[in-house]
């Protein structure tokens, strides 16, 4: 790492957002020294997934508007016109698809579509022949002619238009090249999305051919399989015994159920691997999308899924996208929708860093029947809450399920844009301002990054530990990991500390200083391969956050070594002697809150003890190195604030996550997300309650505050209006060094 931890300190308050985030000037911040220019180490974000495809995408900047056309009993082609002129009059821009009624010729409807002005596919402008100077000169332009410009020129789109009613020719409605084969049962059991608990008949050999080629030898299977541990069986004798374990999916043997979830995600990575190579070779030209209908707060290694993998195979040109449906991806949070809706286009675009991320499946209306069977109201409002959340988060790009209603079957009347006659409703013509207002500001966009201070950890490995600990009859520990992600998000959410998603691949890559905090919550299964990544960042200046039950084990599920003489010790400064349980036979408490499940017996060696339990013992430990902290957590802080309502739990994780860090930015009465580019910064502020008029505090390092979506000027930082259950969109214009302000930001 060359880039130094800013650290921004801790300066006074007055509301509970105040005491844990006092305003900073981030120019005071150490660490600008070294790397004046890119702090936040940008470029090393932008080359994470980085391939000319992605980089041709950030120069294009897409920003396709989409829903889903559903053609009901008797409409011809006057009613389709109808539709798809209204669309554009709305500002949208493509058919993110269509349901199409028996009979109906695909082709006619895509030339219809392109006829009033709509792109037929989901990805709109992605899917053009890129925009060489050969390509410009040959349409009569100026072969140095930006690809800004020149994307808006007439001729540009009258040839882009013939090329794609020739696709449509081909292809008619159709997503695009590479459609999927019948799949053979061993591809299925790769594809499905449902748990499986054993290796069926059709998988056996395959696995262990897996196994063969990631381990080579009996032996190295074995000790990866902890069988050279007392009661997990001998040493395997054949390569069928090692398909045969998989038979007996109560076996105590972690490692084993955490490789047989590796080889159906891994399965399903060559599949997918093979589906673009075949579309790829197709048309090159058409972009190729997955990620997909499951929800980000399942536990993925269950269910033989790999996202971050899914995202990386996105890279020659692809875009990585989750579904957004309130009634079917939001259960795992007991169905609240305004903070883990933000958390969940984040997660999506944090897996994909550098690469398009795109919410190509959204939902656009009310739900009251299918799915879970929650009701749902999805007003203007609520769409402008979720299409917010979703630029703030990272989307490039909308997609909505859907522009009219299904006339039958479980959706009917159900998740449109319309009315349920086809009136056009105030949230339809939301949702188009909105994306219009997107495709404004879409270079700006598409520069724009997260300035996080913390990072929150994520890693398959721990994931699929937790998962496979929950073979026995513990299946709440598949979502451990979940809920304290969850817990931590929501808690900087509410105190609107800028946050990102970081993999254990980003760290390896060169990551880590890009974030003041790195925290890791509920780390049940440390992969011991990232210590001296941790020790030199600690080093460096970081701060390293560790709560329980972190430590318990390595990514082979062995009992990891946090004695004397330990990385573990040695970074920590203490000895985790034990894990205890808190709230069953005897409560713990810390300043006379009681917290529960896993606790740590904590002996500080070079620590120091900043927290203790209620009864004396040490709670909280923090350990200098360099310029740096290693602090640990001796209970499980992330996740007791899983659930919304828990001030005091969110108080107690912040003030031990963020020490001395705090934002620049803050809101007082909403939910404050920032995009920082070079021209302007980009602040989406979400009201989760009735109308108000909210404060905004940020430094004074801008020339001017407009709403992106109106243009209206904000006079005012300290008296912004935002309707009830809504959100505003403000654009800050950066002000030339040297500038004299226009506007000053209250504070």
């Amino acid at each position: 790492m060359t880039n130094p931890i800013r650290n921004v300190r801790l300066a006074g308050s007055r509301t509970l957002k105040g005491a844990l985030l006092l305003l900073a000037v981030a120019a005071t911040t150490a660490g600008h020294a070294e790397e004046p220019d890119d702090p936040f180490l940008h470029s090393v974000y932008d080359r994470l997934h980085d391939s000319p495809e992605q980089r041709y995408y950030r120069e294009l900047a897409p920003m396709p508007l989409g829903s889903v056309y559903v053609q009901r009993p008797g409409d011809g082609e006057e009613q389709m016109r109808w539709h798809f002129r209204t669309m554009r009059e709305l500002g949208y821009t493509a058919l993110k698809q269509t349901l199409l009624c028996d009979g109906t010729d695909e082709n006619r409807v895509a030339q219809i579509a392109l006829d009033e002005g709509i792109w037929p596919w989901w990805y709109g402008e992605a899917g053009w022949e890129r925009l060489t100077p050969d390509l410009l000169e040959r349409l009569g332009l100026d072969p140095a002619t930006s690809v800004q410009q020149a994307r808006s020129d007439p001729r540009v789109v009258e040839h882009m238009t013939t090329l794609y009613r020739k696709r449509a020719e081909r292809i008619g409605l159709e997503s695009g090249a590479g459609d999927d084969p019948e799949l053979t049962p061993l591809e299925r059991y790769y594809y499905s999305k449902s748990i499986v608990r054993n290796l069926p008949d059709i998988a056996r050999q395959a696995y262990a051919d897996w196994a063969k080629q990631e381990y080579r030898t009996l032996e190295a299977v074995s000790r990866a399989h902890n069988r050279n541990h007392a009661g997990l069986g001998q040493v395997y004798g054949s390569w069928e015994e090692v398909a045969e374990a998989g038979l007996r999916p109560k076996n105590r043997g972690f490692a084993r159920v955490r490789d047989e979830f590796r080889f159906r995600a891994d399965g399903r990575l060559a599949l997918l691997r093979s589906q673009i190579d075949r579309a790829r070779a197709e048309d090159p030209l058409i972009p190729f999308r997955r990620g997909g209908e499951i929800a980000l707060f399942l536990s993925m290694p269950l269910r033989g899924v790999d996202m971050e993998g899914i995202a990386d195979l996105m890279k020659p040109g692809g875009c990585f996208y989750p579904s957004v449906h309130l009634e079917w991806h939001f259960n795992e949070v007991d169905h609240e929708i305004t903070r883990p809706v933000y958390m969940h286009a984040s997660w999506a675009t944090d897996m994909f860093k550098g690469g398009w991320a795109f919410g190509v499946e959204t939902t656009g209306g009310p739900q009251q029947h299918s799915g879970a069977g929650q009701a749902f109201t999805v007003d203007d409002g609520t769409m402008t809450q979720l299409m917010l959340s979703y630029l703030a988060g990272g989307f490039r790009g909308f997609g909505i399920w859907c522009w009219n209603a299904r006339t039958a079957g479980l959706e009917a009347g159900e998740y449109a844009l319309l009315g349920r006659n086809n009136e056009i409703t105030p949230r339809a013509r939301q949702v188009g301002r909105i994306g219009q207002a997107a495709r404004k500001w879409r270079d700006e966009l598409w520069a724009a990054h997260k300035e996080p201070i913390v990072g929150v950890f994520y890693d398959w490995d721990n994931e699929a530990i937790w998962a496979a600990m929950s073979n026995r009859g513990r299946d709440d520990f598949a979502y451990f990991a979940t809920q304290a992600r969850v817990g931590l998000s929501r808690a900087l959410m509410n105190a609107d500390v800028p946050f990102e998603y970081v993999t254990a691949d980003d760290l390896r890559n060169g990551l880590a200083g890009r974030y003041r905090v790195i925290a890791l919550p509920a780390v049940v299964a440390l992969n011991e391969d990232l210590w001296p990544v941790f020790e030199e960042y600690v080093a460096d200046g970081g701060r390293l956050v560790l709560d329980m039950p972190g430590g318990h084990m390595n990514h082979r599920a062995e009992l990891l070594d946090t004695g004397r003489g330990s990385p573990f010790e040695r970074l920590f400064g203490v000895v985790l002697a034990s894990h205890q349980g808190a709230g069953v036979n005897r409560p713990w408490s810390i300043d006379g809150r009681q917290v529960e499940g896993w606790i740590a017996d904590l002996t500080p060696t070079t620590a120091q003890s900043v927290t203790e339990f209620d009864h004396g013992a040490p709670a909280a430990t923090e350990a200098r190195h360099g310029d740096g902290r290693a602090v640990l957590l001796a209970w499980e802080a992330a996740r007791n604030c899983f659930r919304p309502g828990d001030d005091q739990a969110e108080r107690s994780l912040l003030r031990h996550v963020l020490g001395g860090h705090r934002s620049p930015h803050r809101c007082d009465g909403a939910l404050l997300y920032r995009l920082a580019s070079q021209a302007a910064d980009h602040y989406f502020l979400i009201n989760d309650g009735e109308a108000a008029e909210v404060a905004l505090h940020a430094p004074d390092a801008y020339a001017g505050w407009t709403d992106a979506v109106t243009g209206d000027t904000i006079d005012d930082l300290g008296r912004v209006a935002i309707p009830r259950y809504s959100g505003r969109w403000l654009r800050a214009e950066k002000r030339p060094a040297g500038a004299a302000s226009t506007q000053q930001a209250r504070r």
